[in-house]
């Protein structure tokens, strides 16, 4: 194993980030502690490292389950220093959703998922097949792409099922202002890792 070295990646932000920005298993998750198994793990690092410099278009992370996905993302959220930047997983979109019907003011969420100066989306595609689940997907990512605001998207979907699951329409538009599809794949680093190295 060897980690990223310090002077590969952007200027980093204060050690730790305020619990629930990321969520607790990430807080430390980082560029210089990610931890390089394979080319492929290297290769991965370079583009989100580049895209964390200058972030534009849409980058997506995907590949086998417990890969390190969720750890590049979250580095490139804290390295990019974009404030008011949005982290956020399927699980908790959907539930944060739901949690707005009948408050008057159910759009709320989509405007800021779709505002944010950049959104990392974790997680994506993991579905429950509800229709209010496709409706917030995009009115998403239709207002991200309107307003070419960066986003990374990480996910366990085949690219062929990833368009599938946003549609025609929707996957054409994210494939003009695609940054980069890295894949991620071998054997979960869970059970091994530590929140030094990341999973």
């Amino acid at each position: 194993d060897r980690n990223f070295a310090h002077g590969s990646a952007p200027p980093q932000p204060p050690a730790r980030l305020p619990a629930g920005e990321t969520g607790d298993a990430y807080r430390h998750a980082a560029f210089a502690n990610w931890r390089v198994e394979t080319d492929q793990d290297a290769k991965a690092a370079e583009k989100v490292i580049a895209f964390a410099r200058r972030p534009s278009g849409v980058l997506i992370v995907g590949g086998t389950m417990g890969r390190g996905k969720t750890h590049l993302a979250t580095a490139a959220f804290r390295a990019a220093h974009l404030p008011k930047a949005v982290w956020i997983d399927q699980p908790a979109a959907l539930t944060a959703l739901r949690a707005e019907y009948g408050s008057g003011n159910p759009a709320s969420l989509a405007l800021r998922l779709g505002n944010a100066p950049l959104l990392v989306w974790d997680d994506f595609g993991l579905s429950t097949g509800a229709k209010d689940e496709g409706s917030l997907v995009e009115a998403v990512m239709y207002r991200r792409h309107a307003n070419r605001l960066p986003t990374v998207i990480t996910t366990n979907l085949a690219p062929r099922e990833f368009a599938e699951y946003l549609g025609p329409r929707l996957a054409e538009r994210m494939r003009e202002q695609a940054f980069a599809w890295v894949t991620l794949s071998g054997a979960s680093r869970r059970g091994v890792a530590t929140p030094k190295t990341g999973a």
